[in-house]
């Protein structure tokens, strides 16, 4: 069977090292080369109007539908950098890789944290800085711009504090989850920050504008742990550790061969205030972080540097560290309770550690399959298959190997011989060469290396991405010299084993309910569920097994629907006048009563199923079950949304103005629509109640008809997501306020495609609100249109495409 070469795409460039691609929660690949991140996006659960920038298959005769991807990237080539030897005259200050400036790493924030609503990306270059950087108008396509530089000029020209600032390692840790719900959206995960010293640095990235209006990095802790270089950083997974606190493991690899590890606690102390819709988690005033070294090292120093290290989730408690030198695997499992965990879990019946823990050391076996083949070299990629309880290790000779029993008792293949694995990267690699597009024809023999770079999992069964570097280059046996306009690589996202339908439809049952089984499903992870839904998609755009398994969708979409928590929650009423304090308020409560709650993302991702399934559908029937399927989801949604506005516009129904009326009564009103429930038109009447009883009667504020942009004719709202005039001009609706958009001030989701007016903080000038609708200019809305930074229907990012 000829598996299915679903990308292959040519980036001409020169990729430094081996670690060179990695997943961000927003679904994006980011792509590490010498002067550049690539940044791609795969079209999977995607409905943007504007197609992918490529679409890159070899396999016409496929029945799956091409890959396609949006590609832009970050360029460091212009970027400005220190010039160290004008600060210290130091023996220590010159480095290689300050005369030839490249990028040495990446490492992704969690989703959320831009001033956008998506993730942040820091960037380490050789000469030893770090740079933060978020897409603006448009990530997927569009500029990313520099937001920040953590890193510190000092005044002194000492040696001591120089190195303190070179910085050799960075990794962003995930958001803690504190078992809150709805989550708060708290910035709590923490960037670390190896250098020279070492010493490790601990910072934490805020969304909110500081003075200059440049996102704010603060120090939350620093360590000084030794006197070598740190060169390499990697979370575990955060574990509640007791009530309001996480527990994650920091490891940390030393330049003489060693690996530490510190324990790393965050507490969240919240404050309840009376009259607030949601708890006050300041994290600069409510969130303790205590560090706490471990008594030995997990791997002794031998003098050989770390090429790889990882943190592999096995279980729900328990993480492998896996890192890498020249010939050798080494492992390290933590104790069984490392983290203290609750007392209930670890008697749970369920609870099941790892069957080891400690140290283990596995040489790495030849696997020849060209000439460059050898067990000396850098490990490119690692990752873990917890259906088979097997690790994949990718070396950049272009050969895979596989741990079995990785959390019972890793071992090897048996035999030296290459693996079915080795053998398919080889082959991929064949048919990858052959129609490549960067005018090499010849056919790779066996003295071509496939020189892996990079080795990631595109979806949770096989199907993997990586970057190889073309013929005439990768020959160990040609020593001429080829310079770097000459080096060309192609990223191939491809599938080393096939999934059965049995396992695609338990993962798709997994993923819309995380009780069970499903993994990254919380909230406070902010993870935009076209990422969550990537792999399903890539599935199911095989025609034939679609049309095999469309009866079993159907039943996964009908299952009943959540219990809604938003007919729980109770505000309290605000007493006092409209101030600033109450808008601050409003906006967060919105954004967690939005983006906080479980059932409301297993919801959304229905919706986004549902929606998959109808524009793969042929059949006619098929295609309207779906169809009512999706209708039934967005009218949940829809609801959910209307209830959360009309018991915050309750609570605050003091503070409303005139300005403030017209949006209240197109909630009313699209409350009361036919098939809304009963105890959200009655509440939506009350609410209606009370703004009559305190405005006077008679002052035209209904808010409820438009005048046309175009002939100035009087619109009814009578559909909430488009507006047509009794002369045919027809406008499309905020998805948000369902005001008219006749504005070039428009952001796009890029999961279902609906629009929304930007939020004011986004326009030019922040100032200015002219742009506007007349109806919309109040501060209710603008507090509304700030809170909701992801599509409130499908709950993925917005992009600006004019």
């Amino acid at each position: 069977m000829t598996h299915p070469i679903h990308t292959a795409l040519t980036l001409s460039t020169v990729i430094p090292h081996q670690n060179c691609l990695g997943w961000s929660e927003d679904g994006q690949l980011c792509v590490l080369t010498k002067s550049a991140v690539y940044i791609l996006t795969p079209d999977h659960g995607l409905a943007l109007s504007t197609p992918p920038d490529v679409k890159a298959s070899i396999d016409d005769q496929s029945s799956a539908k091409p890959l396609g991807w949006y590609k832009t990237m970050i360029d460091m080539s212009s970027c400005p950098v220190r010039a160290w030897a004008e600060i210290s005259d130091g023996w220590g200050t010159l480095s290689l890789g300050s005369l030839d400036v490249s990028i040495q790493a990446v490492t992704c924030s969690p989703s959320g944290l831009s001033s956008y609503g998506r993730c942040v990306l820091a960037i380490l270059n050789t000469n030893m800085e770090v740079s933060l950087w978020e897409g603006t108008k448009n990530h997927l396509k569009g500029e990313w711009c520099m937001v920040s530089s953590p890193t510190h000029v000092p005044t002194c020209k000492m040696e001591e504090e120089l190195s303190t600032c070179r910085i050799l390692g960075i990794a962003w840790s995930a958001q803690p989850n504190f078992g809150i719900s709805p989550a708060p959206l708290l910035d709590a995960s923490l960037l670390a920050i190896g250098n020279r010293a070492g010493s490790i640095t601990l910072r934490r990235f805020s969304r909110s504008r500081g003075e200059r209006g440049q996102p704010t990095t603060t120090t939350v802790a620093k360590l000084e742990l030794c006197d070598r270089w740190i060169t390499q950083l990697a979370w575990s997974k955060w574990v509640a550790s007791g009530t309001n606190k996480c527990t994650v493991v920091l490891a940390y690899a030393v330049s003489d061969g060693g690996i530490g590890l510190l324990q790393v606690s965050q507490t969240l102390e919240a404050t309840v205030s009376s009259d607030a819709f949601v708890g006050d988690y300041d994290v600069e005033r409510h969130v303790r972080v205590d560090v706490e070294r471990f008594p030995e090292l997990a791997i002794l120093p031998d003098k050989r540097g770390i090429t790889a290290m990882t943190w592999v989730d096995v279980s729900a408690q328990n993480t492998i560290l896996v890192a890498s030198k020249a010939g050798t695997v080494h492992l390290y499992s933590l104790s069984p309770f490392p983290l203290s965990p609750p007392l209930s879990l670890a008697h749970s019946p369920t609870y099941t550690p790892t069957h080891w823990y400690g140290s283990k050391c596995l040489a790495i076996q030849i696997q020849p399959s060209s000439a460059g083949s050898s067990s000396l070299s850098p490990v490119s990629g690692v990752f873990y298959v917890r259906d088979r309880d097997a690790l994949l290790l990718a070396l950049s000779d272009g050969s895979v190997h596989v741990m079995h029993g990785f959390s019972s008792e890793p071992t090897w293949d048996p035999a030296p011989t290459p693996s079915t694995l080795t053998e398919f990267s080889r082959t991929f690699f064949v048919r990858a060469q052959q129609h490549a597009s960067f005018g090499v024809s010849s056919v790779p023999d066996y003295m071509d290396v496939n020189r892996i770079d990079g080795f990631v999992p595109y979806d949770s069964c096989g199907t993997v991405a990586w970057i190889y570097e073309c013929v005439l280059v990768s020959r160990p046996t040609d020593f001429s010299y080829k310079h770097e306009a000459k080096h060309a690589c192609t990223l191939l996202v491809a599938p080393f084993w096939s999934a059965d339908d049995e396992w695609v439809v338990k993962t798709i049952e997994e993923k819309m309910d995380w009780s069970k089984g499903g993994n990254g499903m919380r909230c406070v992870t902010r993870v935009a569920p076209a990422h969550l839904l990537r792999g399903i998609f890539l599935h199911l755009a095989d025609t034939t097994r679609f049309e095999r398994l469309r009866g079993a969708l159907l039943n996964i979409l009908d299952c009943d629907m959540q219990e809604d928590p938003s007919t729980t929650i109770v505000f309290p009423e605000w007493t006092r006048p409209c101030s600033e304090e109450i808008k601050t308020r409003l906006r967060k409560s919105l954004a967690t009563q939005f983006f906080g709650w479980e059932s409301f993302l297993r919801i959304r991702m229905k919706l986004a199923l549902a929606d998959g399934c109808w524009k793969l559908c042929q059949d006619a029937q098929m295609r309207n079950d779906f169809g009512q399927a999706a209708r039934i989801h967005l009218a949940a949604i829809s609801h959910r949304v209307l209830r959360i506005l009309v018991r915050h516009l309750t609570a605050i129904v003091t503070t409303l103005s005139p300005a403030d009326v017209p949006f209240v009564l197109r909630v009313v009103v699209q409350s009361l629509l036919p098939g809304s429930p009963s105890d959200l038109s009655s509440e939506a009447q009350a609410l209606s109640d009370k703004v009559n009883a305190m405005m006077a009667i008679g002052q035209g504020w209904d808010g409820l008809h438009e005048m046309c942009p175009a002939c100035h004719v009087e619109v009814p709202l009578q559909d909430i997501t488009q507006a047509t005039c009794l002369k045919g001009h027809l406008w499309a609706r905020c998805s948000v306020t369902s005001f008219i958009l006749s504005t070039a001030m428009v952001r796009t989701c890029i999961g279902c495609n609906r629009k929304a007016l930007l939020p004011p903080s986004q326009s030019f000038p922040t100032e200015d609100d002219s742009w506007m609708p007349v109806a919309a200019r109040s501060w209710v809305v603008k507090e509304l249109l700030e809170a909701v930074d992801r599509c409130l229907f499908c709950g993925n990012s917005f992009v600006r495409i004019v």
